[in-house]
């Protein structure tokens, strides 16, 4: 059995359970910030739809940025490559 000190990070359910968490909560506190813009400037239904959709597209853009980006930067680091 692996010592548990020896682990290198969190293993891929903890990170992938952080992923989708993040996500959500980025589709959330877009959603909420355009519910009291249009709570404040009264334009419903448009805030909490605008700011939903802005939500969705920042975490999708994250979500994407996560997945390609990050797994290629952590080999980099593994192989000891600087460039």
């Amino acid at each position: 059995m692996a010592d548990p000190g020896s682990r290198k990070g969190p293993s891929a359910w903890t990170r992938h359970s952080a992923v989708g968490i993040q996500f959500a909560l980025v589709i959330v506190m877009f959603t909420y910030g355009g519910h009291w813009l249009e709570q404040r400037y009264d334009f419903s239904p448009w805030g909490t739809m605008i700011g939903g959709g802005l939500g969705f597209l920042g975490g999708t853009f994250w979500l994407y940025n996560e997945i390609y980006t990050k797994p290629e930067e952590a080999k980099k680091r593994s192989s000891g490559d600087k460039t």
